[in-house]
């Protein structure tokens, strides 16, 4: 082989070819593998902020619904503890009904003033 300056000038030009090719694959392959990796991490992320967004919402759910249970309990409590008052209504309808008929029957005046006074808060 002849050391000619065109000979040289050739294979120092296919050395550089061959070198500049070998790199482009060598990072354009690590680049690919750091862009699919990137992507799959992204992915995998969105993925974990909203499963993390839903189940924040279920405790959220979950604690309102509780707190809903406890108030609906203090109220049925209060209710049970300060007693059944319906008969007291009906007791007091009762006496109020008592005193019309009275009055109808006796039409005096007392038993009107009675009559008013028992009926009064009904």
């Amino acid at each position: 082989m002849d050391f000619s300056l065109k000979n040289v000038l050739v294979i120092i030009a296919t050395l550089f070819f061959a070198f500049t090719l070998y790199w482009f694959v060598q990072f354009g392959t690590v680049f690919w593998f750091l862009s699919s990796v990137g992507d799959d991490i992204s992915n995998s992320s969105i993925d974990y902020r909203e499963q993390i967004k839903i189940s924040n919402e279920r405790i959220k759910s979950e604690r309102a619904l509780s707190q809903l249970k406890k108030e609906q309990a203090y109220k049925e409590r209060i209710f049970i503890s300060s007693g059944d008052h319906s008969k007291k209504v009906a007791y007091k309808e009762e006496l109020c009904n008592k005193a019309i008929f009275r009055a109808m029957a006796d039409k005096s005046d007392e038993a009107k003033e009675n009559k008013k006074v028992l009926c009064e808060g009904i």
